[in-house]
């Protein structure tokens, strides 16, 4: 499938086809460029820095969120806040390290006060995601809260629905999943939540071969 031909407020996951890690750094690194010209939303003018994916080239996990917060925005990095601190410790739990996997977003800059992303913002972005996951070709996609289930799933997908469900879709195997900032607000009233966090992203890691 041309990923090119994919309209951007179209949602879907394309056909993958993993490759060979040789040569995906240069690709990638030649995107970020093109990345940073981007200004297909007005987010970039209210944002302090750009938040790209980051991880391994040839990572069979790539983990989807929804946007950057504050402590994302200040670095430049996906998931460094209270939110990838959990993302980390879970992961580490499971005997997998952060350089393992591949993070990203489906925003790439902070939205004002961290509001959801408007539909238009979603869909300006909507064609770097798609070209992370041509670029990188991971076997399993954790879509982490409702946003990032949505954008790749369909807008009439509910995450209480799909969470914790093996879906596949091509031959890409997709886990939706709460989003670790989910898990954290909502501690008190489920006391699970970690626990069943935990239990999904390690579903996800042994279907990607992980550790």
């Amino acid at each position: 499938m041309d990923l090119e031909k994919i309209p951007p407020e179209q949602p879907g996951l394309p056909f993958l086809e993993r490759q060979d890690e040789a040569g995906v750094a240069e690709r990638f690194a030649a995107y970020l460029q093109e990345l940073r010209r981007c200004d297909q939303c007005r987010l970039r003018s209210g944002a302090r820095r750009l938040v790209p994916g980051e991880g391994a080239p040839g990572a069979s996990l790539m983990l989807v969120g929804e946007a950057p917060g504050v402590e994302e925005d200040r670095l430049g990095r996906p998931f460094v806040g209270p939110s990838g601190r959990l993302f980390e410790r879970s992961l580490s739990k499971i005997g997998v390290s952060r350089g393992q996997v591949f993070v990203t977003n489906v925003i790439k800059y902070r939205t004002p006060e961290n509001r959801l992303p408007r539909v238009s913002e979603q869909r300006a972005c909507m064609g770097h995601l798609r070209r992370e996951l041509d670029l990188l070709r991971p076997k399993v996609v954790a879509l982490l809260g409702a946003i990032a289930a949505r954008a790749l799933l369909g807008d009439q997908v509910r995450l209480k629905d799909v969470r914790g469900t093996r879906i596949e879709v091509h031959n890409t195997i997709v886990y939706p999943m709460y989003h670790p900032a989910f898990a954290l607000r909502n501690l008190d009233r489920d006391p699970q939540i970690l626990e069943i966090f935990g239990a999904d992203l390690r579903r996800a890691c042994r279907e990607a071969g992980l550790p």
